[in-house]
């Protein structure tokens, strides 16, 4: 697939212009992203390839947040751990702690700007009509959408 407009067409299911189903796919309040993007694959014929493009590629980044938030939850635990083991060898009355506690909120802001941004910026593409491959996933996404 690539980086031109589609002609805009209407979803077999709830009518909606492709542009603002491609949106919704992306759009991370109270899990509209993953309905709209199960909704799409179910409904939209093979035609609708700008849909369930978007759909495809929202499926594979939700699942590379879990995967990131898991692995970040797991170095956030180490960390603690290792704080706490270090504080008491040390003696250092928690300062290990307290910063290796500022590291791993760092990290967790990071992240979740980097998600919130990812967002913003795929519902900006998909609402133009356009194809924006995130690295390895949209490659996956365009063999899948047909």
């Amino acid at each position: 697939m690539s980086n031109v407009m589609e002609p805009m067409g209407k979803t077999a299911t709830g009518g909606l212009d492709h542009n603002v189903a491609s949106l919704l796919c992306y759009l991370p309040v109270a899990g509209i992203n993953l309905f709209a993007s199960i909704l799409w694959l179910v409904t939209e014929p093979k035609e609708s390839k700008l849909v369930r493009f978007h759909a495809f590629q929202s499926l594979f980044l939700i699942g590379g947040i879990f995967v990131g938030t898991f692995a970040l939850i797991v170095v956030m635990v180490i960390l603690g751990v290792l704080g706490a083991v270090v504080d008491g060898i040390l003696g250092t009355n928690g300062l290990i702690s307290v910063l290796l506690s500022l590291v791993t909120t760092l990290l967790s802001l990071v992240f979740a700007l980097g998600i919130v941004a990812a967002d913003v910026f795929c519902m900006i593409k998909a609402y133009q009509g356009q194809v924006f491959k995130i690295p390895v996933i949209g490659q996956i996404a365009d063999r899948m959408s047909g």
